[in-house]
């Protein structure tokens, strides 16, 4: 379960943030752009605040950020795949309004992205779903299991076969 996400120019302007189980993603975001983006440590595209780790991506093209907010505790295995396709589907969609590089532009556009975010985050999570665990092993089923005995007996001084 998503706490937040949220895309924001690097000049610092909101574009669009969808509010999950979080009452606020401010405290959260403006940790990461003092710890990671203002320093320039971009090197593994995760930080963990407090209860939160925050998962981004930088489109240095377009000059955009998409932060990805959930529970340190939870291992949410389609993060990586939903940032992605928000980023792509996001650039794609509303490319001319990003590309007129003005702030102004960018504070009139209308990015009306909540059902297609709502889309890609319910497809990410079918899919986690569909993969199912791979089972262990049994040992009869193993390569060790049909080997004999004596040849995994090392003794020392000889040399192995």
């Amino acid at each position: 379960m998503l706490d937040f996400f949220t895309i924001f120019s690097k000049g610092g302007l909101v574009l669009w943030c969808f509010q999950g189980v979080s009452d606020s993603c401010t405290g959260p975001v403006n940790a990461l752009i003092r710890s990671v983006l203002l320093q320039e440590r971009g090197g593994n595209n995760s930080f963990t605040h407090e209860a939160l780790t925050l998962k981004y991506k930088l489109d240095n093209q377009f000059e955009l950020v998409f932060v990805v907010g959930f529970q340190k505790i939870l291992t949410l295995t389609y993060v990586d795949k939903l940032i992605d396709d928000v980023h792509r589907l996001f650039r794609d969609k509303y490319r001319t309004e990003i590309q007129q590089q003005s702030a102004l532009s960018l504070l009139n556009g209308t990015f009306d992205f909540q059902n297609d975010f709502l889309r890609l985050l319910r497809e990410a999570e079918e899919s986690s779903k569909i993969r199912a665990p791979t089972t262990m092993k049994k040992f009869e089923d193993s390569e060790k299991a049909k080997k004999p005995v004596r040849s995994m007996i090392e003794t020392r001084g000889k040399r192995p076969r």
